[in-house]
């Protein structure tokens, strides 16, 4: 018998066998440690979910996230940490409240503006009386440079974070994001209807279709007034609640002139005065030091009033009777649904006050749903910072005189669309029907 030769047809045969079997065990092993991903993903959510749960079900119903797509993918996994950083506020927010008296809470709602997010920050960490206030920052996007800008203002102010957790961010393939069987905003209902594309049935008012960035705004709004109302055990002892947004620039004596014109709520209007409120758009009212001096008692009008605007638990409790018609109205604008939800559902006039002279400003032309072709925001910041310098002498007046002027006769109110599609109306209802749970069984 010959002896056994090593020929190179042995040796690759071999080679292709033996890679044959290594590639078919990497293959096993990757599908396996993929359905372990999916399996480990799926018990964190159930870890979340039971975590949520245990700090009230309505907070779990509303950040608990939806598994609509491969729960390995990173989006779920964004899902799943709002809802873990939501839980984990909720605790914090009443933990403070239990141990450190605060006579505001300030609620601010964020984008993704860091230019106007840090110039209000600074604004709120000059403003006399801000250690006796609590401020909840709502953001729609996971930002670590947000989250960094936030944490170097950490010796000023007493800050929590929550998340929106039905932002386009999180959903950025499907409602409440946009979805490629969504109809395009203008495409005109015969054509939708040809398409049919999704709800297509269901144009605003003037035949548009619905536009994510504009009804994240309102859903985002909505959300945050009921996780502050219910969530939070200090905004149900009727402490004012100040709400504000990324672009607006607090003045040093916005606290003081709050305190001020609670005073007069008894007084300036019959009945009691509703709402007040620390600002308004109509800042040429403002043109001279007198005006610092002065308030105004009137109606409180829509878009007009929607800065600075303070409620407590008693209005909460008021708006959250005529919550489907903020839902319902065709009006993508939060304040103009407010306004609405007033006048056909409460049917009455809304008394408030409010400082001739607005105490917060509005600086964000740049970036908003109302963005300029052309704008500087740093130009904006600064403008808003002279304007404090200059008006050193005129803030913190010792006494208030009401003024006789009229804060100039708002328009005709008609809707402004935006709203038209059931999706956003359920949405919104889900929002305050679940929340309203926690109004019967608040957490503690």
């Amino acid at each position: 018998m010959s002896p056994f030769r090593v020929t190179r047809r042995f040796v690759l045969s071999t080679f292709v066998f033996i890679l044959g079997i290594w590639l078919f065990y990497t293959m096993v092993m990757s599908v396996d440690h993929q359905r372990e991903e999916v399996i480990e993903v799926q018990e964190d959510q159930a870890v979340v979910v039971q975590g949520l749960q245990q700090n009230g079900s309505v907070v779990a119903a509303l950040t608990a996230p939806e598994i609509s797509v491969d729960p390995s993918s990173a989006i779920v996994t964004l899902r799943l940490l709002v809802a873990e950083r939501n839980a984990l506020a909720v605790q914090k927010l009443n933990a403070l409240a239990a141990t450190k008296t605060f006579r505001y809470v300030i609620v601010v709602q964020i984008h993704d503006r860091v230019t106007y997010i840090r110039a209000l920050l600074e604004s709120l960490a000059a403003t006399r009386n801000i250690a006796d206030a609590l401020v909840i920052l709502s953001l729609d996007v996971i930002s670590e440079e947000i989250e960094s800008l936030v944490k170097s203002f950490g010796s000023s102010l007493q800050t929590v974070q929550i998340y929106f957790p039905y932002s386009i961010e999180l959903y950025p393939n499907e409602f409440p994001g946009a979805s490629k069987q969504d109809c395009p905003e203008r495409v005109g209902k015969p054509e939708a209807t040809k398409r049919k594309c999704t709800s297509h049935d269901h144009p605003d008012s003037y035949g548009n279709y619905r536009t994510p960035g504009l009804s994240q705004v309102k859903h985002h709004w909505w959300w945050k007034f009921y996780f502050v109302f219910t969530q939070l055990s200090l905004a149900r002892t009727n402490i004012p609640v100040l709400f504000a947004e990324d672009d607006h620039y607090v003045m040093p004596d916005a606290l003081y002139m709050l305190d001020e014109l609670y005073k007069l709520r008894e007084t300036a209007c019959s009945p009691r005065c509703h709402v007040v409120s620390v600002a308004h758009h109509k800042v040429k009212l403002a043109d001279g030091k007198e005006s610092y001096k002065k308030y105004f008692a009137g109606q409180w009008v829509g878009s007009r009033d929607n800065i600075g605007i303070v409620f407590d638990y008693d209005q909460f409790k008021t708006i959250n009777t005529c919550a489907n018609t903020f839902c319902e109205i065709d009006d993508y604008n939060w304040d103009w649904s407010l306004h609405f939800l007033i006048t056909r559902c409460l049917k009455k006039e809304y008394n408030m006050l409010v400082p001739m002279a607005p105490r917060v400003l509005h600086i964000g032309d740049c970036g908003g749903i109302h963005h300029k072709s052309t704008c500087n925001p740093e130009k904006y910041v600064k403008q808003a910072q002279q304007q404090v310098l200059e008006l050193t002498d005129s803030l913190f007046p010792e006494k208030l005189s009401r003024t006789s002027q009229a804060l100039l006769k708002p328009r005709d109110a008609k809707v402004n669309g935006g709203w038209g599609d059931p999706r956003d109306h359920n949405l919104c209802r889900n929002i305050s029907s679940t929340f309203f749970q926690a109004t019967v069984n608040p957490v503690p």
